[in-house]
């Protein structure tokens, strides 16, 4: 489980988290949301942003992880909710103990928009617990939503 904040620095938050359950046979689940929090002058507007995905781990070594999959987006804003179909592709590097660096990409729609995410993370394991810090960048159709980000990462 993943739980995580962001900024852009310029009225836009995000909070967010993510989970993962990978099973034995690689195949897993892949989940995350976001709440979008921007101020402006009339009061704060929100949004919420998510996927669903079906993923297969289908490389591994003790160095590094490749994940993809399928699955759908969605996304909601003031009671209108858009869905859309969702490409997942990850890998997670383990440079050197207790260095981790996730970096992943989705391609996909949202209603009649496109919409793309990217992200990269460095952390710091300890024990079953990551520290993180990283980049975030999604684009909806024309709007652009990027942001440094922090965070926490449990794994069991």
């Amino acid at each position: 489980f993943t739980a995580e904040y962001g900024n852009d620095f310029d009225g836009i938050e995000q909070i967010g988290g993510r989970y993962l359950i990978e099973g034995s046979h690689r195949f897993g689940v892949d989940t995350e949301f976001h709440s979008w929090l921007e101020e402006l002058p009339q009061g704060t507007d929100s949004l919420w942003t998510g996927d669903f995905n079906v993923v297969h781990r289908f490389a591994q070594s003790e160095h590094v992880q490749f994940r993809t999959g399928l699955g759908a987006n969605w996304l909601e804003d003031h009671g209108s909710a858009d869905f859309g179909i969702n490409f997942t592709y990850g890998v997670d590097v383990f440079p050197k103990k207790p260095w981790v660096w996730s970096n992943t990409i989705d391609l996909g729609t949202l209603g009649d928009a496109g919409r793309f995410h990217f992200r990269s993370t460095i952390g710091l394991q300890v024990r079953n617990v990551e520290f993180f810090t990283g980049y975030d960048y999604q684009r909806i159709g024309d709007a652009e939503l990027p942001g440094l980000l922090t965070g926490i990462k449990l794994s069991f």
